[in-house]
């Protein structure tokens, strides 16, 4: 309450302090309690004037901290977060919330994997086991107890695992750590030795817990399968498939893996039979039993010492397949290893087989050869034995197959013959052979000494006898004993003739032919009418009715030999072309050579050279009579419509249409060709259209252009242009005119390679309108028109024979702009030229104006001044009158806006004044300056001569009037121009 006293006179009233004001609580989160501060404002002095609650619960030991500002006060053990504080200072409350501290996590005991209590170290537990709440893994943990606040049990569910989740609630505050299970131990291991397919293990031990999904389990690296789990102390599973001995078994449950080392063996290979290809060259073996495994990389097969070859496990733990190395003999040594396990066995190859005998059967003896299988490959391992004969130098020429050895001399037909391989023997029989003959040299046609080569001939040439078709042959003798003897034949001709030869009562036939006819030369005359011919050679007979000549086919005629066997005389059947076969056959017997007829010649080609086709004439010699075999290209086409006009001299063709010069004709004469050119006509330009300058369809008539646009060129001053087509086939054409300007350009067009130039011209520039600023002193302005083309530097522009400056040109061809010249006038020519082609239009600058008159205005004349615009800047192109009259001392003081003149002395105003600028005109008034009176003299009531001093009087009396009062005066005088006057 507030009361105010006034001379004597009292009022009162209510009063309130601002009430308190809460900023922050700090101080002890514990939630064992303790002294907490509270700042903010408006908390007076007196802590007897405050109380305090924390969730309900009264404060205690108040005191000020700092007057106004700072509480401190105890807080009572408890938890939880966001806690209402109410703070009331002398009946005024506020507001605020105060948290304990969350819990925190130091250590967390372990527990078995079935479960029990795990002891919690940590902080801000509280004492109050009904607010902890519990999760591991997410799975709610009961039976918390022995509470304090920093420590505290809870029963953990059966698991397994480490690093577990644990999440501890205490009244809505949280905390998160980890738990782990004990991890497992072992006792011992059950089932091993295992099978290399896998088999079933059973492992005893501790805190294996009782979920198999948790658990992992391999053997020597590789997963198990099928596993179980049972009371925490036993699991059983399925081992993998696996080879070796002393694998280490390692398990993992929940993440937490064994420490002891568990060794298992799987069970050592063992073979049941061996089955497949015992070649002695080594072939595919099939070898079965148990515990190879299915890795071929740990598995190594051995015979003798040596490793097999291309070994694969074609059914798993049960066969496997290999290449057995090359070898000989039984009992071989055959090892296995898989892993480090082994077991022996015995491995036996196949014995031998003959399949043939070759080589030598000479009765001189030599080298035999015998093949079949199963031989080996050391030519220590072997022995033959041919009954009657020695056997030496024998080896294995090749593996396996082959053996050769050397046979003493001797007869006989399937002698007894015994191969022994390693203690493996075989049986085959030998023979020696009958004569044969590998040749019979030949004979001239007149007869003479023939030799017989061969084999088994023997040395004795009273053992020979010879017949040549049942003739017996004389002259028998041995050249070569055993290979070669001669005899003498009968003069004669022919092949093939039979012939026995008989060797101590083995006959072997063969046949005998005389020397073929051979052909050194043909001369005579080769042209294709068929003319006489001479051939010599060897070997044909004396009889002409044995002999046979053609040509081509053709035989010849009046055929003579001559009776020295070298000679033939004949006539040529008429024909053409080159290599043609010419055979001669004597009694069967034949010789060819070739015949060439005379090759054609091209003397001349005449006939049409238009590009649409027409007949042509070849000229020459040689061309034979047969149309049909006479071929005509050019340029590699076949011509049609050929004709011998003229036989072996002159040919007609039809050639199609065409273009190009120096064309390859090709003239085939039954395979002889012979080459020339045709050109067709270069092409022919008669008119040629004009196109704008932004380019466009360009027209050209004339002749010889063909039909095919590809092969058309065009191109303007070296520039190629586009779209060429052809209108009219071989006499019009267009194309596309590129962008451009000029006349008389070079027109150049390319027909297949044949050119002709002409001249183009764009179409000439022309102007429809000039617009712009036409000032005199020179202005901006857009001249509209077309074919500008776009390159300003081809294009002049003069205005009066003055260039213009700043020369554009818009990109559309229609519109240039420039800045005209200063001048004056109108009409003037205006000149546009562009790429030599011009047009004139005509050009009017801005009459003149005049704005404004000033200076002297004097009756006896002096320097005016007139001010505007479009005088111009040349004073010769200037004349000024004033009421006809032409003022003098004409100047420009300012370019185009200023012009100063003398005028004359004279009176008046609003004199006409008429400036010409370059022939326009434009008028205005002059006014002399008004009199001005100075003195005036008096005179007598009854009249007499008054002088009037002043200014501007002039000096013309009659133009001067006075009057006084109204009434005129007269005899006005000028006494001086200008300056006084006198009347009565």
């Amino acid at each position: 309450m507030i009361i105010i006293t006034v001379g004597g006179q009292v009022v009162t009233a209510t009063f309130s302090y601002d009430g308190p004001t809460i900023t922050a609580v700090s101080g002890s989160t514990s939630t064992a309690g303790g002294f907490v501060t509270i700042t903010g404002t408006n908390f007076g002095r007196a802590a007897a004037l405050v109380s305090i609650t924390v969730n309900g619960n009264s404060a205690s030991d108040y005191s000020i901290t700092q007057d106004d500002t700072g509480i401190q006060f105890k807080v009572s053990e408890g938890t939880g977060k966001n806690l209402p504080v109410t703070l009331t200072v002398d009946g005024q409350s506020t507001t605020s919330t105060y948290s304990y501290g969350a819990p925190t996590i130091a250590t967390v005991s372990q527990s078995s994997t079935s479960g029990g209590s795990v002891t919690v170290q940590g902080g801000n537990f509280g004492k109050d086991s009904q607010k902890i709440l519990v999760t591991l893994d997410g799975v709610l943990c009961e039976g918390v107890s022995s509470i304090s606040h920093s420590s505290f049990s809870f029963n953990s569910p059966e698991g397994v695992g480490k690093d577990l989740t644990l999440v501890i609630n205490v009244n809505g505050q949280s905390v998160t750590g980890t738990f782990s299970y004990l991890p497992p131990s072992f006792l011992s291991l059950e089932g091993s030795p295992l099978s290399t397919s896998g088999g079933s293990l059973t492992i005893k031990g501790t805190n294996y817990g009782n979920d198999y999904t948790k658990i992992v389990v391999k053997v020597g690296g590789n997963s198990a399968s099928g596993i179980t789990v049972s009371n925490h102390n036993e699991m059983s599973f399925t081992a993998p498939e696996g080879v070796g001995k002393d694998l280490l078994v390692t398990y993992s449950i929940g993440g937490q893996s064994n420490s002891e080392t568990i060794l298992v063996s799987y069970s050592p290979p063992s073979v049941t039979s061996i089955e497949g290809d015992f070649s002695t060259g080594g072939g595919s073996i099939v070898l079965k039993g148990d515990n190879f495994g299915k890795d071929v990389g740990v598995i190594s097969v051995k015979i003798n010492g040596v490793d097999v070859q291309s070994l694969n496990v074609i059914q798993n733990h049960h066969q496997l397949s290999f290449i057995a190395p090359p070898g000989t003999g039984l009992n071989n040594p055959l090892a296995i290893q898989v892993q480090g396990q082994s077991i022996s066995s015995v491995f036996a190859y196949s014995g031998p087989t003959v399949t043939s005998v070759s080589g030598s059967t000479s009765t001189a003896g030599g080298f035999v050869f015998l093949s079949g299988t199963n031989f080996g490959r050391l030519d220590s391992k072997l022995s033959v034995f041919i009954e009657g004969s020695t056997i030496s130098e024998l080896k294995v020429t090749q593996n396996d197959v082959e053996i050769s050895f050397r046979i003493s001399s001797g007869t006989g037909n399937n002698i007894p013959l015994t191969l022994y391989v390693d203690g493996q023997s075989t049986t085959s029989s030998y023979s020696y052979s009958s004569s044969t003959i590998t040749s019979i040299s030949k004979a001239s046609t007149s007869g003479g000494t023939v030799y017989v080569e061969g084999t088994n001939f023997g040395s004795n040439s009273n053992s020979i006898s010879v017949k040549l078709n049942e003739v017996a042959c004389s002259g028998i003798s041995i050249v070569y004993a055993n290979t070669k003897f001669s005899f003498e034949a009968p003069a004669g001709v022919g092949k093939d003739i039979p012939l026995s030869v008989t060797v101590n009562g083995q006959t072997t036939l063969s046949s005998f032919s005389y020397l073929a006819p051979t052909i050194t030369s043909v001369v005579g005359d080769y042209s294709t009418n068929g003319q006489a011919l001479v051939l010599t050679g060897t070997n044909f007979g004396t009889d002409n009715n044995k002999i046979t000549v053609s040509i081509d086919g053709n035989n010849v005629e009046s055929v003579v030999v001559s009776t020295d066997h070298t000679g033939l005389s004949f006539n040529a059947p008429p024909g053409s072309g080159k290599n043609k076969p010419l055979i001669v056959t004597v009694e069967g017997q034949s010789v060819s050579t070739t015949f060439n007829y005379s090759a054609p010649i091209i003397t001349s080609i005449s006939g049409s050279r238009m590009t649409d086709g027409g007949i042509v004439t070849i000229s020459g010699s040689n061309f034979g009579r047969a149309e049909a075999l006479i071929g005509i290209t050019v340029d590699g086409s076949t011509v049609s419509e050929v004709h011998i006009t003229e036989i072996d001299s002159q040919i007609t063709f039809r050639i199609s249409s065409g273009t190009g010069g120096d064309r390859l004709l090709t003239l085939n004469v039954n395979g002889q060709i012979v080459t020339s050119t045709y050109s067709y006509g270069t092409p022919i330009i008669e008119t040629v259209s004009q196109s704008a300058t932004s380019g466009g369809t360009v027209n050209v008539h004339g002749s010889n252009f063909g039909k095919v646009p590809e092969k058309i060129s065009v191109s303007i001053n070296g520039v190629n242009c586009s779209g060429v087509a052809v209108v009219t086939e071989n006499t019009q054409i267009s194309f596309n005119a590129p962008v451009g300007v000029g006349k008389d350009l070079t027109l150049v067009i390319n027909v297949d390679g044949q050119q002709v130039s002409g001249k183009y011209s764009y179409l000439p520039p022309t102007v429809t309108t000039i617009t712009g600023d036409h000032s005199t002193s020179g202005g901006a302005l857009i001249l509209s028109g077309n074919n500008f083309g776009t390159d300003k530097d081809k294009i002049t522009v003069t205005i009066g024979g003055q260039s213009v400056t700043s020369l554009l040109v818009s990109q559309d061809h229609v519109s240039l702009s420039f800045n005209s010249p200063p001048g004056s006038g109108k009409n003037k020519e205006v000149v546009v030229t562009i790429g030599g082609q011009s047009v004139s239009s005509t050009f009017s600058y801005s009459a003149p104006t005049i704005t404004s008159i000033s200076g002297s205005r004097s009756t006896d004349g002096g320097i005016v001044t007139i001010s505007g615009s479009n005088f111009g800047r040349a004073e010769a192109l200037i004349g000024i009158t004033v009421d006809g009259s032409t003022v003098s001392e004409v100047h420009i003081t300012e370019i185009d806006s200023q012009i100063t003149f003398r005028i004359s002395s004279g009176t008046g105003g609003d004199r006409l004044l008429t400036l010409n600028v370059n022939g326009q005109i434009v008028t205005s008034t002059y006014s002399y300056g008004t009199p001005i009176i100075e003195t005036v003299s008096q005179s007598a009531t009854s009249g007499g001569t008054v002088n009037v001093h002043g200014s501007n009087f002039g000096k013309v009396p009659e133009k001067i009037s006075v009057s006084i009062n109204g009434v005129n005066c007269s005899g006005v005088a000028v006494v001086t121009e200008n300056t006084q006057i006198s009347f009565n």
